[in-house]
């Protein structure tokens, strides 16, 4: 005879709602979280504190109460643990990329050293093929005037794996790796970490970042060619920092999204956001993305790792 069930989501575990089906997040490994899609079923009963009403239900409730992802429910003693979802992890506006072009570099370097928001920011470097000795100290007096949190460095060799992380005084204090992952699946493009869930939460991917590029026109992302948010000949930082274009694009998350909206995994997501279907449209729906949250099927092929994965 089965026990009776009467469960809740476990400690600092999240559920998140799809079209067709749901998903557990357990959050108790804070740099990589555990994802178990369930039935929308299930999630109700969850959510409801309720047992199954057949065998099939009482099933998936009992494999996820002894994988963790799932309580039975019992009277408290203290207090219990809630997690504060809203607790922004980073600042409103943390980086500015830059594409360092030898003709337009300085002009960039003034209009960021006359704004007050640009102060106390992290600067990323993309570099041109060479870097002229004059473009590399007009880099460290940037730096120094805007006394930036620290900063960057791309190189334009594609053969680099990877990138330059610096203190304010310019001293080498990471590398960053830029190598591609050979991952066909859609477990590849998926990092349920609590940084992750926050950013997705919260708003755009590109929250926070302001990219100016060669031309000295301003998007909210270097890889972002649709959307200007203005240019640097004739829009003061500020005034781009504190617009509405800027406010639009931060909040145009995966909540907001046509399908995405309706993705039980839209918070582990790392899609490239720039791939829409209408690239006018911050809403629009991703152009590229293999997973059909509307399906019934599982698509479970999607899932596999890398060597599993059959090829066309």
């Amino acid at each position: 005879m089965q026990t009776s069930i009467t469960p809740r989501t476990g400690n600092q575990v999240l559920l998140v709602r799809g079209a067709r089906r749901a998903a557990l997040y357990d959050f108790r490994n804070m740099n990589h979280a555990r994802v178990q899609r369930i039935p929308l079923a299930i999630a109700d009963r969850v959510l409801a504190h309720e047992d199954g009403a057949g065998a099939d239900e009482r099933r998936w409730l009992a494999f996820l109460l002894q994988a963790g992802f799932i309580e039975d429910t019992i009277p408290p003693y203290w207090q219990p643990f809630q997690a504060d979802w809203t607790h922004p992890f980073r600042p409103s506006l943390h980086s500015v990329t830059i594409d360092v072009d030898v003709a337009t570099f300085g002009v960039v370097c003034d209009w960021l050293e006359r704004s007050t928001l640009a102060r106390g920011l992290r600067y990323v470097f993309h570099l041109p093929g060479e870097m002229p000795p004059e473009s590399a100290r007009r880099m460290g007096l940037l730096i120094h005037r805007v006394a930036a949190a620290g900063f960057e460095l791309f190189s334009p060799d594609t053969t680099v794996t990877s990138s330059l992380v610096c203190d304010q005084k310019g001293e080498i204090v990471a590398c960053r790796d830029l190598a591609a992952r050979d991952d066909p699946s859609l477990t590849a493009k998926l990092n349920p970490t609590l940084f992750q869930l926050q950013r997705n939460r919260l708003g755009a991917e590109t929250s926070g970042l302001i990219h100016v590029g060669a031309d000295l026109r301003v998007r909210p992302h270097r890889n972002e060619q649709h959307y200007l948010l203005g240019d640097v000949r004739s829009d003061e930082f500020d005034d781009i920092a504190r617009g509405d274009r800027l406010a639009a694009s931060n909040a145009a998350g995966k909540d907001l999204r046509t399908i995405c909206k309706d993705c039980e995994l839209r918070y582990a997501c790392l899609r490239d956001f720039t791939a829409r279907t209408d690239p006018a449209d911050l809403h629009s729906a991703p152009a590229d993305c293999p997973y059909d949250p509307h399906s019934g099927e599982q698509q479970a092929h999607l899932f596999k790792p890398a060597a599993a994965v059959a090829t066309p």
